[in-house]
């Protein structure tokens, strides 16, 4: 997970939760509870100076660990991007919608 984690700022906020810590932990949990198969595509990308917004739809499998059911969500993202002094992207802002399966 921390090679997931050093994809955020260090104050980013994935949905309601603030800070790559947070972001590390809750990411974690949901992990540890079930496997996922998402696939899913980028609508759009757009650079903006020092920031980039991206979005687009993906549908995911979700399968609690132990079960043999699934659930199927799909969902509307978008993520804003800030560019790092040492010129990396990094993810400041994540949320998203959720939509008719």
């Amino acid at each position: 997970m921390a090679g997931v984690s050093r994809l955020f700022t260090a104050d980013a906020s994935l949905g309601p939760h603030k800070g790559r810590a947070a972001i590390t932990g809750d990411l974690k949990k949901t992990f540890a509870a079930a496997s996922y198969r998402c696939t899913g595509h980028f609508e759009a990308l757009r650079e903006l100076g020092e920031l980039a917004v991206a979005w687009g739809v993906e549908t995911c499998v979700e399968t609690p660990k132990g079960s043999v059911s699934s659930n199927t969500t799909k969902e509307r993202w978008l993520i804003v991007f800030e560019r790092q002094p040492d010129g990396r992207w990094l993810i400041s802002r994540e949320t998203w919608e959720d939509l008719p399966p």
